[in-house]
């Protein structure tokens, strides 16, 4: 696992991951079932459809339009390049 997150932490943490994504899917997911412990965890990914080869962008906790427009806002994509965002 240590060795995920040294080569993963400054691939997630690179501003620049976003530059040129015009197109992005997203799709939400049950991460850890419920229990009798805790309510069923869900996360959304967020998919870069720009190109011929989609690829992952991200992984957002939660399956929130909030979730999701704190994502987008916090990040060079969409409007904030000159394309529209619709969420």
């Amino acid at each position: 696992m240590k060795a995920v997150l040294e080569y993963g932490r400054p691939l997630v943490h690179d501003p620049h991951r976003v530059d040129g994504v015009q197109r992005v899917s997203v799709d939400e997911t049950a991460f850890l079932a419920a229990s009798a412990y805790h309510s069923t965890s869900f996360v959304t990914g967020v998919v870069d459809l720009t190109g011929r080869v989609a690829r992952l962008l991200d992984v957002v906790d939660g399956r929130s339009g909030k979730a999701l427009c704190e994502w987008v806002s916090a990040r060079n994509v969409g409007s904030a390049n000159g394309h529209p965002v619709a969420l």
